[in-house]
């Protein structure tokens, strides 16, 4: 039978590398898609005798809404970011061929109604970089907003079944 008090709503802050990535705009989304190969017998015709897990992919998505260079920075990490005496500036374009593994950060979700020093429902991912293509919009109309996504890295610092990150609290002793 189903519990009421195990229903969930509400908004998570996003801290990449223990940095704060401002407000959010529209939520944050999780995407968790799993891979799966049939095995097949050719007793059973195409009918799949089982199931083999042959990826996993973590992506987090959302819109920022605090479109400030030293923000957007985050997600074009291989830029050439300056901070001068009058402001900041974010270069773009990087030389290709460059290892995003290098701008690879803890990126945490933290829901906000939860205490800070309660992390039964994070969700942390060990190793994520920034993959998105952002879209600044500048309209008359419209809120100033870019897209962020991160993609998980494997992380060879945790056993196999934990290598991408979890979701509650890091230590269950």
């Amino acid at each position: 039978m189903g519990n009421i008090a195990n229903l969930r709503m509400g908004v998570c802050s996003i801290s990449l590398g223990g940095n704060d990535m401002g407000h959010t705009l529209g939520g944050v989304k999780v995407q968790i898609t799993r891979k799966l190969t049939d095995l097949k017998a050719d007793k059973y015709g195409d009918s799949p005798v089982d199931k083999v897990l042959t990826d996993v992919e973590v992506k987090v998505t959302a819109k920022v809404a605090e479109p400030v260079i030293s923000l957007i920075n985050k997600n074009l990490p291989e830029g050439d970011y300056q901070i001068g005496s009058q402001g900041s500036r974010l270069g773009v374009a990087a030389g290709e061929g460059a290892s995003m593994r290098t701008y690879a950060q803890q990126l945490i979700l933290h829901p906000l109604n939860k205490g800070a020093t309660d992390y039964s429902e994070d969700f942390v991912v060990y190793l994520a970089v920034p993959t998105a293509s952002p879209t600044v919009n500048y309209e008359v109309a419209g809120q100033r907003v870019f897209d962020i996504e991160f993609d998980a890295l494997v992380s060879e610092a945790y056993v196999a079944g934990r290598r991408l990150g979890h979701i509650g609290s890091a230590n269950i002793s």
